[in-house]
């Protein structure tokens, strides 16, 4: 694979592929990382990940679904920017920094996604809110 990775966070991916795994010694996905990849349909993001840095994925006009992993815990803004294509995102519970909430993660409402990560916050939002130990 085509990964620029330096102290485990994932800085950019230069390859052709649709499909894209990436490696388990990653922690961080960096902002940028896939920006401009029309290539890209599909990532799987590993478990070990537990940020994602802004724009990490803009302007992936094929990418159509992400599964983010429980370990994720920080996602900044604007991570899926101008990603025309991308109708499902799976957002885990263990996001406790989540600066793409109030940004709307930069999903146009026409992709269809928005709706999906707007049910996923709020889910999150009422789990903490609703936890004795909060």
């Amino acid at each position: 694979m085509d990964f620029t990775i330096e102290n485990d966070v994932l800085l950019g991916y230069e390859g052709a592929d649709e499909y894209v795994t990436i490696p388990e010694s990653v922690t961080a996905i960096g902002a940028y990382a896939f920006m401009n990849n029309e290539c890209l349909k599909g990532v799987t993001i590993p478990d070990s990940v537990t940020s994602i840095g802004k724009l990490a994925f803009h302007q992936c006009s094929n990418l159509t679904s992400i599964n983010i992993p429980e370990g994720v815990t920080r996602i900044e803004k604007m991570v899926f920017s101008k990603c025309s294509s991308l109708t499902q995102i799976t957002l885990p519970s263990t996001v406790t920094s989540n600066a793409g909430q109030h940004h709307g993660y930069g999903v146009s409402a026409e992709s269809g996604a928005e709706k999906e990560i707007g049910r996923a916050a709020e889910r999150a939002r009422k789990e903490k809110t609703s936890s004795p130990n909060k």
